[in-house]
């Protein structure tokens, strides 16, 4: 007969519970270990946390359009181990004064779809939380281009009206359309026009861009300076550190499989433990 062990810890919520073997793994990693035993992340650095979507649809199974309450949840756990939600714009502040951005996170949503304006700003607002909303001026109002058949984007009137409420607005292109595999002239027009387009629809400056689909070359990023945007994000996994490439920093990935043990392994693994992102590894 074969024994398996079966190993018990408490964790940060005072829970005494068996551990699988795959969660052990995870508990082995000491910022994991300090992050539910302590209570608190102390990992250097900050965190930009990249969501897509926020649906109610109980039949909706897409990885990357949370629930509701798992939303919620997810904004909870930020707070209680310790971390400062701030605007994006702090964060990039920061970054470009080489100043220290430990303990800050900074909440993203990319594509602005429906749920972000119907279900989203309020979670947060209770919260006294914002976020940035990156937006394609060219898919507002319609079946997004990135989700075909199946989701639909926040109206022009929407998108100003989450402005309003001091949500940041920042382009995501005006089509969608990965920037690489563009010719220059696309390219720039993809990045100008769009910050244009939303400047003009928000009256804010428009100054911080998304990649579409984390999608970036030398060639864009050297256009998104020429574009006249502070700093630029893919979506790589990982922290944010002082002196890295402000034309493509890193964000975590936000996805339903993260209960509380994934997520605390996400917010708490160093700089260093990820992965170097493949789109600079490529140039």
């Amino acid at each position: 007969m074969v024994t398996h062990r079966r190993c018990e810890r408490t964790s940060g919520y005072g829970l005494a519970m068996p551990v699988p073997g795959w969660r052990r793994k995870l508990l082995a990693a000491p910022p994991v270990a300090r992050a539910l035993i302590a209570g608190r992340i102390a990992t250097g650095g900050a965190v930009v946390l990249g969501y897509h979507d926020v649906t109610p649809g109980a039949e909706d199974t897409d990885e990357y359009r949370l629930a509701p309450e798992q939303f919620a949840r997810q904004l909870d756990l930020v707070l209680a181990w310790g971390l400062e939600v701030v605007p994006l714009g702090t964060v990039v502040e920061r970054l470009e004064a080489g100043r220290p951005v430990d303990g800050l996170a900074a909440v993203t949503f990319d594509d602005a779809l429906a749920g972000v304006y119907e279900l989203a700003a309020g979670i947060l607002a209770e919260r006294g939380l914002t976020a940035t909303v990156f937006a394609s001026p060219g898919a507002l109002g319609c079946e997004h281009p990135g989700w075909p058949g199946a989701v639909r984007a926040m109206s022009e009137g929407q998108l100003a009206e989450l402005a309003a409420s001091g949500f940041t607005v920042g382009s995501h292109g005006v089509t969608h359309r990965p920037l690489p595999g563009l010719d220059r002239a696309e390219q720039s027009a993809e990045l100008t026009d769009s910050r244009a387009r939303l400047e003009d629809l928000v009256g804010a400056p428009v100054d911080l861009f998304a990649y579409p689909e984390g999608r970036h070359d030398p060639a864009s990023r050297a256009l998104v300076v020429d574009a006249g945007y502070r700093a630029a994000f893919g979506f790589a996994g990982g922290r944010v550190v002082p002196g890295d490439d402000l034309r493509a920093l890193s964000r975590v990935c936000m996805h339903r499989g993260q209960g509380r043990l994934r997520l605390a392994h996400d917010l708490a693994r160093p700089a260093a433990a990820w992965p170097a992102d493949p789109y600079f590894a490529a140039a």
